[in-house]
């Protein structure tokens, strides 16, 4: 975790880390007191992730598929890097990114609400005021599957992307869109990748953080540059005039890696220094 992006969590008791795969933050949720709730879709990672939160008292977890519905089935796929991008979604322009990628199988799995899990287990959302989520294209309908008890929520922070990662995907716009009539601003956005172009190839920020921030430390994607097809590199070059813009497009890469957005309630803004953290 980037601790300058993720700050956040100093001024929350706990957090709901939707889309765990096998706990990988635990230690740094740990190290900041926090109370976890962990979900994860896939019942091979979940064990896994109940071994891993075994040793951290404070941290629990649920084995569940969250989406807007109740009882819906889906078509879950399960990818080949230890599940990490797994999804209810067919790969998208992610595959220009990570051609390694790929889907071992599909599972039909049930889903749930958040409100509705929330309710079944007996949870306070007071207990969690924070909700992180790595779901893979799905971040829109968890949160339409919280209901009101977003409202209860001081931060909001997704993985997603300003491209169809995943076909049909929750996109950033997609996202400002929903949130703001709740009250959220975003505070944050922080890009996984420059835009830097060398003859048609794309050159990752960060090579160093790259297995850990995109993969979350499982089948590393080395950080060499990749030649991708001209559609996407196009596409980038077309849009670089978006690549600086302040607001909601300060530091976005168009058609770039996955990006996170920060959201936080009004009445919680936080003004930052250029160089200070939230």
């Amino acid at each position: 975790m980037d601790m300058q992006a993720d700050s956040f969590l100093r001024r929350v008791p706990g957090v709901v880390h939707v889309g765990a795969n096998s706990g990988q933050e635990r230690d740094v949720y740990r190290d900041l007191g926090l109370r976890v709730l962990w979900i994860e879709a896939i019942n091979e990672v979940f064990d896994e992730l109940v071994r891993n939160i075994a040793g951290h008292p404070k941290q629990k977890s649920l084995c569940a598929l969250l989406t807007d519905r109740d009882g819906a089935e889906y078509q879950f796929h399960i990818a080949n890097n230890n599940g990490a991008s797994s999804s209810i979604y067919q790969f998208g322009e992610c595959l220009d990114i990570w051609p390694e990628l790929s889907y071992l199988s599909s599972r039909t799995l049930r889903s749930s609400r958040l409100d509705s899990l929330f309710r079944l287990e007996g949870i306070q959302p007071s207990d969690y005021p924070a909700l992180v989520m790595d779901v893979q294209g799905a971040e829109l309908l968890v949160l339409k599957g919280a209901g009101q008890m977003l409202g209860e929520f001081r931060f909001v922070k997704a993985e997603a992307a300003d491209f169809e990662s995943y076909i049909d995907c929750a996109k950033l716009e997609d996202l400002r869109q929903y949130l703001e009539p709740w009250g959220f601003k975003e505070i944050g956005r922080h890009p996984f990748a420059d835009p830097t172009s060398v003859g048609g190839r794309l050159v990752p920020a960060h090579a160093d953080n790259r297995p850990s921030l995109v993969v979350r430390g499982v089948s590393p994607v080395h950080p060499e540059s990749r030649t991708r097809p001209p559609r996407l590199v196009d596409k980038i070059q077309k849009r670089r005039q978006r690549f600086f813009i302040p607001v909601f497009e300060f530091l976005v890469s168009a058609g770039i890696d996955e990006l996170l957005k920060l959201f936080v309630r009004d009445g919680m803004t936080i003004e930052v220094e250029c160089g200070d953290a939230v």
